[in-house]
């Protein structure tokens, strides 16, 4: 074998090489963004509908239980004010219904202003009182 078959060889083994990285590159974003789209899909469909805060309209968390509201940041919504507990509420599904749950605060869970002792369904247009903080539950079905 001479220089040039050498050559020859190797180019056309670094071309083999240099196709077959750009296949599997291609083939590993297609995929990646396939599962980020599959992704986005499902947690669409997983939300439920929306809290609007009373204070300010412009915020909107989306409900995906469980949901929890609380001071701690590890909460589905953080709500900072003194009155409030690390974690205070939450929001979760069952056979199809969304309850609201106290979590043995300090000062209560309200609903529509009164204080919830017990699990609670939740429907569109109620309002979930955490401290000084107030959210209208939007429900979507």
């Amino acid at each position: 074998m001479n220089n040039t078959e050498l050559i020859l060889l190797m180019l056309r083994l670094v071309a083999a090489a240099s196709l077959l990285l750009f296949l599997g590159l291609l083939v590993y974003y297609i995929r990646r963004d396939m599962l980020n789209q599959i992704d986005k899909v499902h947690k669409k469909n997983l939300v439920r509908g929306q809290l609007v805060s009373l204070i300010d309209h412009s915020i909107k968390h989306p409900i995906v239980t469980p949901l929890t509201l609380g001071r701690a940041v590890h909460n589905s919504i953080q709500v900072e004010d003194t009155t409030v507990s690390n974690v205070h509420a939450c929001v979760v599904e069952r056979l199809g219904q969304l309850w609201l749950e106290d979590q043995q605060s300090r000062n209560g869970t309200e609903l529509n202003g009164i204080l919830i002792d017990e699990p609670i369904v939740l429907s569109s247009g109620d309002v979930i009182g955490v401290g000084n903080a107030q959210f209208r539950v939007e429900l979507t079905h």
